[in-house]
């Protein structure tokens, strides 16, 4: 349900639509879903449903980064690389996006 419900995200500009979008990603989130933990990320980090904090995006992508998931490790090192919701740190950001390239992101291997 999230998926298909966050195709609809970046084009979605209806505010009572993106808010049922946050709350939901926020109970499966809760629920340990690591798909919802980086959709809420990006959620966070957008600023859609929710207030922008780049600093609880970055707990999310965290959350599903720890639990492997390549595009949470790739959305982690961007935070560091421009220092959104954490202090700017180059190795860090290189460090995730040298993992996700390990585990095969494509985009986590340009930025390397």
């Amino acid at each position: 349900m999230i998926e298909a419900e966050y195709e609809n995200f970046n084009r979605n500009d209806n505010e009572q639509q993106m808010l049922d979008i946050f709350h939901r990603c926020q109970f499966d989130a809760k629920q340990g879903n690591v798909n919802a933990q980086n959709k809420l990320g990006e959620l966070y980090r957008y600023g859609k449903g929710v207030i922008q904090n780049y600093e609880e995006a970055v707990k999310c992508y965290q959350m599903a980064a720890d639990q492997g998931l390549i595009i949470a490790l790739y959305n982690l090192g961007d935070m560091y690389l421009r220092g959104d919701g954490v202090e700017k740190d180059y190795k860090e950001a290189v460090k995730c996006y040298l993992v996700a390239a390990d585990l095969s992101h494509g985009e986590g291997c340009l930025n390397v």
